[in-house]
């Protein structure tokens, strides 16, 4: 789970990196991390408001929403602007796209589908779908291969400059690869690819001859009494959907609707749910309590850990899974689209929060989902520092030059406790602000800067060459 600058974000190399970041960040928790009482999962919905609030100032966010759940008690915080162009706030009924964590919904419709006998998750794919026959060295993938990522296939970026709603769109997906080598053995290895959830959702239509958006609702969506979440966006009303928002300013962090939506039917099974802030919270409360009269759903098959990364690190269907002395929190993160989000669920402690916001910036949802869960469940303070990144750029904007910038970074980077998150690493960032911005001889003087400073940084502007 990595991220990077682009509207694509999270790489398969770079997933890693930010999951090992976040294993420090959860390493340092109290020893102590246990089971609390449930008449102790209560909300400090005061605190929660002024934290989500810091951090929607702090890193300049277009929009905002954040919606906990912990035990029986919920909180939900929505701020900013959900489109532009309309004027349209963030409010909890909003809907967010919500990027690859589609795995999950999916998974249930597809646990659903092997409990009814439809399909099998041991049986190679091709049996449902024989247009897409693959294997390697004999060995065929199967539903389970592509529920965990594990099938070989190889992944792609997805595009959003063909919007059709056409049945076929998803065998098209299908035939599209089936020409493409294997990677590795299926069930050898784990490699993150969405292709697997888009042929998932055409194995679904083929053997239920329904369309999977419909499917998903009259499976998953109608039994939760989700009012809004859905894999079928044109069925959407313009007014409800936050849009994409992209710098419109570099320095002055301004923002404006990107021309695109991140939506593809053919790529809709792997980015194709949206869901609001409301609706989540009915999902979560389905997926953490258990109850009498709770809609039915393989939540044991949802959870299982399925393959192991590390020594205390996993994966399950649509999760990475971490553990923490005696307790699993099982997260998902997209930075796709134009959208940023993570969604982390801890059922041992009935805890679960989705963060989600509609740009991609230095925001990175994942680190403040689990210090959301330090702070609710283990009761850390939440300290929120504005990135001095975004101070340096609001301070070109208004004026002041590049050498004068540089000199306030080397006296707050210099601080002990800077109230900042600080670090020469952000200079890479402030660079390539100025790049945007055609701001050539300050990008220029910065660059020298770095070169000389700090080289490592220089790195990240001036790669290597390649022989």
């Amino acid at each position: 789970m990595s991220y990077n600058f682009s509207q694509n974000g999270y790489s398969n190399g770079l997933r890693l990196l930010v999951l090992f970041s976040l294993m420090g960040i959860i390493w340092s928790c109290n020893q102590s991390t246990k089971k609390i009482a449930p008449e102790n999962r209560v909300l400090n919905k005061e605190l929660l408001g002024e934290i989500c609030d810091s951090i929607y100032k702090a890193y300049n966010l277009p929009g905002l929403g954040i919606a906990v759940r912990f035990g029986e008690d919920e909180f939900v915080f929505s701020k900013g602007i959900a489109d532009k162009r309309l004027s349209l706030p963030i409010t909890d009924s909003t809907l967010f796209y919500m990027g690859s964590f589609s795995e999950v919904p999916m998974t249930l419709a597809m646990m659903q589908l092997v409990e009814s006998g439809k399909v099998d998750l041991d049986i190679p794919f091709k049996e449902y779908i024989p247009y897409l026959d693959k294997d390697f060295e004999g060995v065929r993938p199967n539903i389970h291969h592509l529920l965990s990522h594990t099938s070989g296939i190889e992944d792609t970026s997805t595009s959003w400059d063909d919007i059709s709603y056409e049945v076929d769109e998803l065998e098209m997906t299908s035939k599209s690869i089936a020409g493409l080598p294997l990677l590795f053995a299926p069930g050898s290895k784990r490699t993150w690819c969405g292709y697997g959830f888009d042929i998932l959702a055409d194995i679904m239509q083929k053997t239920t001859e329904q369309k999977f958006e419909h499917l998903l609702d009259s499976l998953v969506f109608r039994p939760m009494k989700l009012e809004d979440a859905t894999f079928e966006v044109r069925k959407l009303a313009t007014n409800k959907l936050a849009k994409p928002q992209v710098k419109q300013n570099y320095l002055a962090y301004t923002y404006e609707n990107a021309n695109f939506y991140p939506y593809a039917r053919e790529n809709a099974g792997s980015h194709g749910f949206h869901s609001s802030l409301s609706d989540m919270l009915k999902f979560f409360k389905e997926l953490i309590e258990v109850r009498d009269d709770s809609t039915h759903f393989d939540k044991e098959g949802l959870f299982k850990k399925q393959y192991q990364t590390s020594t205390d690190t996993y994966s399950a269907y649509g999760w990475q899974v971490l553990k923490i002395f005696n307790l699993y929190l099982y997260e998902h993160s997209w930075r796709h689209g134009g959208f940023s989000g993570s969604i982390l669920i801890e059922p041992s402690n009935g805890f679960a929060l989705v963060v989600v916001t509609n740009t991609i910036s230095e925001f990175i949802p994942a680190t403040f989902t689990y210090n959301f869960w330090k702070n609710i469940v283990e009761g850390e303070k939440m300290e929120i520092k504005p990135p001095y990144q975004i101070v340096m750029s609001k301070q070109i904007n208004e004026g002041k030059t590049i050498n004068e910038v540089l000199e306030g970074f080397e006296l707050e980077n210099n601080t002990k406790e800077s109230v900042y998150t600080i670090s020469p690493e952000i200079l890479a960032g402030l660079h390539s602000n100025l790049v945007w911005e055609q701001k050539k001889e300050s990008a220029n003087v910065l660059k020298e800067y770095i070169r000389e400073k700090h080289p490592k940084v220089y790195k990240l502007i001036e790669p290597p060459p390649i022989d």
